[in-house]
């Protein structure tokens, strides 16, 4: 199933770049070699879904991150953003240490986890 992203900042860096940050929920299945995430598709106030990522290309960095709260455990899941093809084909892998996460239902470690992730756009092209 596919991942969804929760836009709530966006911010220009300069006029040739910008950043949006959001929130990764994940629900349903992973799949072997990871679960779609369709930048097309992000939601969040206007100007804060899919209208702030105001490019066709890829992002040139990623950052996913688990951010528990404090005095809480973190599940010790990493996630590695892969770029696909276009915006609507790119994917995440979930690690557990070394170990990719088995394909089936996500576990309640990470679909209860707040899950944060950094994306930065070259602008309008």
């Amino acid at each position: 199933m596919a991942i969804t992203f929760t836009v709530d900042s966006f911010q220009s860096t300069d006029q040739s770049s910008f950043i949006v940050e959001g929130a990764l929920a994940f629900t349903g299945n992973y799949v072997t070699g990871g679960d779609t995430l369709n930048f097309q598709n992000a939601v969040g106030a206007p100007g804060l879904g899919a209208d702030a990522i105001k490019s066709s290309l890829l992002p040139h960095f990623a950052d996913i991150i688990e951010r528990p709260v404090a005095g809480t455990s973190g599940t010790g899941y990493t996630f590695l953003y892969c770029a696909g093809t276009n915006q609507t084909n790119c994917a995440v892998q979930i690690f557990n240490g070394t170990t990719q996460l088995a394909a089936g239902a996500y576990p309640a470690g990470i679909t209860g986890a707040v899950i944060r992730a950094r994306f930065e756009f070259l602008a309008f092209l």
